[in-house]
């Protein structure tokens, strides 16, 4: 089983850029394709022979004609014969980016009047991190007729530790936080609007924004709309399509209204203006149902009868968190049910930690929990506890090492604020999450017994030591645990103190504290989580006689996202909580 991911899903990874000439490379390769292409609808073998005996020699001499020629030419050595070769070579590859532990995502601007001359851009970052994933820098690089120009490096972006201390006074804010860094897996193919600017899709704080950056100075600007007639921080955009001519196409929900798919032109977004303020045409509106699948067939007509909010907790309501500032509070997005026709009945709740755990729940529309809600009646929090992505480096970095408890301790302090609202029924309260959020949901139920009333976990992580010698990923156990990780080589732990430290992070080490009744969903081809994780919480549970039920998906990875076992786990996790809430 492999033991390490690319950069695809762990940015983490130490990574660099090189360039090499490939244009004898090209020619030759051309050149064959040529001699190739001869050969197939040549019928003389003579022919045949005759031209590969040219295409031999278009290629380079034999050793023997090349020694030939070197003795009628006065005796010239085997030596020079290889330079004459390696002549024909391209020169050596070099690095680009020495300077930066992490360098991914290159991407040619388009030339500018169609000139030799264009841009490297990419995503970067001097320090690096070791969680999977963090904020991101971006930096540029001149390229002039097909080489770059190394003394043009410029970091456009550089990493935001602290949104409302790195960004200017009059910067613009997004759900009362300033640009919190980039946050995204890597840049889009078609991101260019011109060759000053480029549009990308980037988390900021609960929401993802379109901005637009400059190249030339690096200025982030957010494209603001109205399409939804809510709070235009409270809805998620995402960016489709660019083309330097044609415009931009994008899309946007929110957890409680489905896409709009609407198109703007290159013009409007290229202004030079200090905000943009746009307003798109409606390409299309899609009429998802409240569903447990995104797999569900599309109805013309759905009314969503529950609505959305955010609300927020400020520092001092929270835990302390070593190293991180004040001033940037905790997110929850809160759906709440229409319960209009009976005002006198709370619903009960759901409080959904996400994965990661340096993700994050956005407020987009999500078919899972629109469903639990429009459908299921029940209010539905979404935790971004602090280690979430899209708030700045610090508020990921103060988690690493505290695993097991800062994070528990925020998904606790959301549920009591919750319970005080009186937005919901404080006796009536479940808790649901998946891999990291399944780690939070064992904790919970372990560390406070008495604070849900039912449960349920995919494919959750609860026994570190265990998990560090069987996962594809043995570098998270260690970064999270230890907030460390020797990236020179893997090794299992190897110290007692390494394993203790592991157990003393583990929901395992609770559960003899568990009396709420859990349900288990496992893809049983999880290579991040391996199974044996959520079979060893289910086995414990059954054995001091609380009130389990386990579910298995043989075809189904660490996502269980299969069409039938994504609907099926989603009904089960509804009936679960109908039965014990």
């Amino acid at each position: 089983m492999p033991r390490r991911l690319g950069l695809l899903h762990c940015q983490q990874r130490p990574s660099k850029l090189y360039a090499s000439p490939v244009g004898k490379l090209l020619e030759r390769l051309m050149q064959r394709n040529l001699t190739s292409t001869q050969h197939h609808y040549n019928e003389d073998p003579n022919k045949q022979n005759n031209s590969e005996d040219n295409s031999a020699h278009a290629l380079g001499q034999s050793h023997d004609q090349a020694t030939s020629t070197a003795n009628h030419n006065g005796g010239t050595t085997g030596e020079d014969t290889r330079a004459d070769a390696a002549s024909e070579k391209d020169g050596a590859c070099y690095c680009l980016t020495l300077e930066n532990r992490l360098a991914r995502c290159p991407l040619f601007s388009p030339t500018s009047n169609g000139g030799s001359r264009s841009k490297l851009v990419y995503l970067s970052s001097a320090d690096g991190f070791d969680t999977h994933s963090g904020c991101f820098g971006l930096s540029s690089m001149d390229w002039s007729n097909g080489r770059p120009v190394t003394s043009s490096h410029r970091t456009l972006l550089s990493r935001v530790w602290d949104p409302n201390k790195d960004n200017p006074k009059d910067s613009p804010t997004v759900l009362g936080m300033k640009f919190p860094g980039l946050f995204l897996n890597q840049l889009p193919t078609y991101c260019f609007l011109s060759p000053e600017y480029i549009l990308v899709t980037t988390q900021w704080g609960s929401a993802l924004k379109v901005v637009r950056i400059s190249l030339k100075t690096g200025d982030v600007i957010p494209i603001q709309h109205s399409l939804f007639s809510s709070s235009d921080d409270m809805q998620s955009d995402c960016i489709l399509c660019v083309h330097g001519e044609q415009g931009a196409l994008g899309m946007t929900s929110s957890p409680h209204k489905t896409p709009i798919v609407w198109h703007v032109s290159t013009s409007r977004l290229v202004q030079n203006e200090k905000s943009i303020v746009i307003e798109p045409n409606i390409v299309k509106s899609i009429s998802a149902p409240i569903a447990a699948s995104k797999f569900s067939p599309i109805q013309e007509k759905t009314e969503l009868k529950f609505n959305s909010h955010i609300r927020f907790l400020s520092e001092k309501d929270l835990p302390r968190a070593k190293g991180l500032r004040d001033g940037i509070p905790l997110q929850t997005i809160l759906l709440l049910p229409d319960n209009s026709s009976d005002n006198c009945k709370r619903p009960p709740l759901i409080v959904v930690p996400h994965g990661g755990p340096h993700g994050v729940s956005p407020t987009t529309f999500l078919p899972s929990y629109a469903y639990l809600c429009g459908y299921g009646g029940y209010a539905v929090a979404l935790v971004n506890y602090r280690g979430s992505s899209g708030f700045g480096q610090a508020f990921i970095e103060c988690l690493p090492g505290h695993i097991g408890s800062l994070d528990v301790k925020d998904i606790v302090t959301v549920t009591r604020d919750l319970k005080k609202s009186g937005l919901i029924d404080p006796n009536r309260v479940g808790i649901c999450g998946g891999s990291h959020g399944g780690f939070l949901t064992a904790h919970c139920t372990g560390q406070y017994p008495d604070l849900f009333q039912a449960a349920a976990m995919r494919n959750p992580v609860t026994n570190l030591p265990s998990m560090s010698t069987a996962t594809d990923i043995p570098d998270w156990v260690f970064v999270e645990a230890l907030g460390k990780y020797d990236w020179m080589t893997y090794r299992p732990p190897l110290s007692q103190e390494e394993i203790a430290a592991f157990w003393s992070k583990s929901p395992i080490r609770y559960v003899g504290n568990v009396k709420t009744p859990t349900l288990v969903a496992l893809g049983l081809q999880d290579l991040r989580v391996p199974p044996s994780q959520g079979l060893e919480w289910y086995h414990s549970l059954r054995s001091s006689r609380t009130r389990t039920k386990l579910l298995m998906y043989e075809d189904n990875d660490h996502a269980i996202g299969g069409t039938s076992a994504e609907a099926d786990v989603w009904v089960n996790i509804k009936r679960w909580f109908d039965e014990h809430l």
